[in-house]
């Protein structure tokens, strides 16, 4: 495990938009991905959160206060039934339904193309360096739910083309789904490092694999031999759960799981939070049944989770053996236990105690060699020995003994200071170099940094690569301060380089930038290791940042790509007419603290831009495009302004003539699929057709299902805020209420997908909307639900362009052409 956090933002976002995770917990020096979801079933029984009778809500169209469905048993609560036979039958129905209206993906010609897109053997084959090798997750057409294979890193960075490394296969998941008769979806591996302890040079020899069924964020854990390449007969295995595992060493596991059963000491009831994760961290020894293991720390049940980890920080001079427990009382909010003073090994275990970290409840700790580095989201006021207060958003580093031991005459040193354009976007460490990076407008720029006798200097200046966005990422941070460089574009398919020495080259030997003070990164003299092919035609397509004002007067960029013709149709146009322009496909999320960047997306291309539309990222508050403080700005009760921002951008693009009215798309998922249904309740007036992906909905029972709970951070807890504030965010409560959608049959014509499998965002937030809709008489409402698939929707590239081809199947046909709403209807 790193001793560095590589990323601080809550969650990655996907390059292809087609919704992923977009929820992780940081815990400290490793960042690492919860998302989800606890046993429903205690959620099933009654809980008020209502809605009105259908004659009741289709006949009235005045605004209430409060909502008078917040009082009433939900009648649509049976769709809650996830695996119900009548809930699937009505599921099936509605895919039917969705399909003949819209026509089968699969007879399509982009489901086709993005298919081999996704197969496509010439993708990048990314991977992870251990013990000498390089190891890789693989998907392509005769691999569908994958490989986990592995290859000698010379052979990796010397082949001529991805076909050429000499892979071996670890672990073939399509074998093992075809003899275990299960759909496995790969979700990672944790791979033990045996630190100073094991052999020279360094080795990978076993590791906990992470199995999903069908997609789930629930997985299965089992011990894996990587010599032998197989599992190993009695070893460590934790059924499908949101368990939490790390190795401590070769026969002792640090858990957060069940362990009750027969036997169970009284320390093992309720292992979960509220929330669904661990409530627990646990010490388990090989050879002994689960609920032997020690009880070394606990959370309260209305935690988000709780976990422990341990790692070998071998910055520095020396290797440092660090342990952590860790307590996310909310999303935002943790607290961070170290053992203090740390040992060399768990073979030379440490007499310390753990210690609380003395830092502000909503920043997070990690470790370089002695230093701790602290990332903050509100301004830190009282910081022992600093002489004013640290800002919002800055990345801050001290002696980490002075800061354990509560010295007053701790010596900080700002790594980076935000400024009005300028945010963090995560931090990672090679052997002796600390990479800082940022976005600047969000654009992508990194500063590099040493730690000489204890006294922090920079390395070069701050670089980029322009617009494009980039990675920098160590090659072997345990050895040596190489590192990886992934560069990508809108229009620019991703490319993979190494660097030809140390990181410190590509600072170094900068060149100045055009039109600018930033300069470019020098990337590697040998060219890039592997690139992306161009999966469709760029050369008539531009890509563009522009801006425009939000309802109070915030500015709100966005990212526009198109035709070049389009943008030149729109500079003729004036106060002309935009008639001729094409669709416009608006997508947005703005949610969690999540940055809206630069990246090719081959399903955009072939589903969209290759069509002939336009497609428009927008920045929208409640992300993390500026920071902290662009998140906050859209935080709980203050969400409208996120909404306010995505009709901004909608109306902004009619008015500059980049798109007609009655052409503008608008498309998110998850929380940007709580957006999707805000702009239905709230604005339907400034877009024209739509795509709700695994969306949050209902906002009244929002945290009784799955992982909800862990998110009242960043909406709010609905049985406080409810007449506050919540109501008026719900889409699910809204619709049939709110003037502008008191009648269905006017709001733009809108597509909701989700999956079954989904065990983060309830499949009953689309279920129930759509319901809903359907009994209020809309004629504009198609569903599909995907049987399996999870959060991310699909469980194999299949499914992926199944769902990406009818999604923009549908807002093609949606937003073509200028037929009125009827015809529109009628051509479904």
């Amino acid at each position: 495990m790193r001793a560095v956090c590589q990323k601080i933002s809550l969650a990655s976002v996907n390059v292809n938009r087609s919704v992923s995770c977009r929820s992780s917990f940081r815990s400290g020096a490793a960042s690492f991905r919860k998302c989800a979801s606890s046993n429903h079933k205690k959620n099933m029984s009654s809980s008020m959160s209502g809605s009105v009778s259908d004659a009741a809500s289709s006949s009235s169209s005045a605004m209430p206060g409060p909502l008078a469905e917040s009082s009433i048993l939900d009648s649509r609560i049976w769709l809650e039934d996830v695996l119900g036979e009548k809930c699937l039958d009505w599921v099936r129905e509605q895919n039917d339904a969705a399909l003949t209206s819209i026509g089968n993906p699969a007879l399509q010609p982009e489901y086709a193309t993005t298919l081999a897109a996704l197969d496509s053997r010439e993708k990048i084959p990314h991977g992870v360096f251990r013990g000498g090798y390089i190891y890789n997750f693989w998907q392509d057409a005769n691999n569908k739910q994958g490989l986990w294979r592995r290859a000698p890193y010379e052979s990796y960075v010397n082949a001529k083309s991805a076909d050429d490394v000499a892979w071996d296969i670890v672990l073939d998941l399509d074998k093992l789904s075809a003899d275990e008769g299960m759909t496995w979806v790969w979700k990672g591996a944790r791979v033990l490092d045996e630190g100073p302890d094991g052999p020279k040079p360094r080795q990978a020899k076993l590791a906990m694999v992470m199995l999903s069924d069908g997609g789930k964020d629930a997985t299965e854990m089992r011990e894996f031999n990587l010599e032998t390449k197989s599992f190993v007969s009695g070893g460590f295995y934790v059924p499908p759960s949101k368990s939490r595992v790390g190795w401590v060493d070769a026969n002792t596991l640090i858990v957060g799981t069940d362990a009750t059963g027969d036997g169970a000491p009284e320390d093992t009831k309720q292992p979960w939070t509220d929330s669904g994760y661990p409530r627990t961290v646990r010490i388990w020894k090989r050879n002994t049944p689960i609920q032997q293991s020690k009880l070394v720390f606990e959370g309260e049940a209305a935690d988000v989770a709780v976990s422990g980890y341990c790692y070998f920080d071998n910055h520095g001079t020396s290797t440092r053996f660090y342990e952590f427990n860790h307590r996310s009382m909310t999303f935002y909010t943790s607290e961070a236990y170290i053992k203090w003073p740390p040992a060399a090994s768990p073979a030379s275990p440490s007499d310390g105690t753990f210690i609380k970290v003395p830092i502000p409840d909503d920043a997070s700790v990690s470790t370089f060699a002695d230093q701790a580095l602290i990332s903050l989201r509100t301004a830190w006021e009282d910081a022992p020995g600093a002489s004013s207060p640290f800002p919002a958003g800055a990345l801050i580093a001290c002696p980490l003994e002075s800061l354990i031991e509560g010295k007053a005459d701790v010596a900080w040193t700002v790594l980076f200071e935000p400024t009005e354009m300028r945010s963090l976007d995560g931090y990672g460490a090679t052997k002796s170099r600390l990479i800082v990076s940022f976005m600047d407008n969000v654009k992508s720029r990194c500063q590099i940094w040493t730690l000489n006798s204890g006294k922090w200097e920079t390395v070069g200046k701050v670089a980029g690569l322009g617009t494009d966005s980039f990675s920098l990422s160590a090659v072997d941070s345990d050895e040596n301060d190489r590192v990886w460089i992934t560069r990508s574009g809108f229009l620019s398919p991703s490319t993979l380089y190494v660097s030809d020495g140390d990181v410190d080259d590509l600072v170094l030997n900068a060149s100045s930038a055009e039109g600018g003070d930033d300069l470019t990164l020098s990337l590697p003299a040998r060219g890039p290791l592997y690139s992306l092919p161009s999966f469709f035609e760029t050369e008539d397509l531009v890509a563009t940042q522009r801006s425009c004002k939000s309802a109070d007067g915030t500015v709100i960029p966005y990212f526009l790509i198109g035709k070049r013709e389009t943008l030149e149709r729109a500079a003729a146009a004036g106060g002309g007419d935009a008639a001729d322009q094409p669709p416009c496909l608006v997508y947005g999320y703005g949610g969690f603290e999540i940055p809206m960047q630069a990246g090719y997306s081959a399903s955009i291309g072939i589903g969209w831009l290759r069509r002939g539309g336009t497609f428009v990222e927008a920045c929208i508050r409640g992300g993390g495009e500026f920071g902290p403080t662009w998140h906050q700005a859209a935080l709980k009760g203050k969400r409208i302004k996120a909404y306010e921002d995505m009709k901004a951008v909608c109306d902004d693009v009619v008015v500059q003539k980049l798109a007609r009215r009655g052409g503008v798309g608008i498309q998110g998922g998850s929380n940007g699929g709580l957006m999707v249904g805000n702009m239905l309740t709230h604005f339907p007036e400034c877009f024209d057709a739509a795509v709700c992906q695994v969306p949050l909905l209902d906002m009244r029972r929002f945290h009784k299902l799955l992982a909800g709970a862990s998110w009242m951070a960043e909406y709010g807890n609905p049985d406080e805020d409810w007449e506050s504030w919540l109501e008026r965010y719900s889409p699910y409560h809204q619709l049939g209420w709110r003037q502008c959608c008191a009648d269905v049959s006017s709001l733009p014509p809108t597509l909701f997908t989700t999956s079954t499998r989904d065990d983060r965002v309830h499949p009953a937030h689309a279920r129930k909307m759509v319901a809903k809709l359907l009994d209020l008489g809309s004629d504009k409402t198609f569903y599909y639900e995907n049987i399996e698939g999870g959060h991310g929707g699909a469980a194999n590239n299949e499914q992926r362009s199944f769902m990406k081809t009818l999604e923009y199947s549908f807002l093609w046909k949606m937003l073509s052409a200028s037929d009125s709403d009827d015809d529109k209807a009628a051509k479904l």
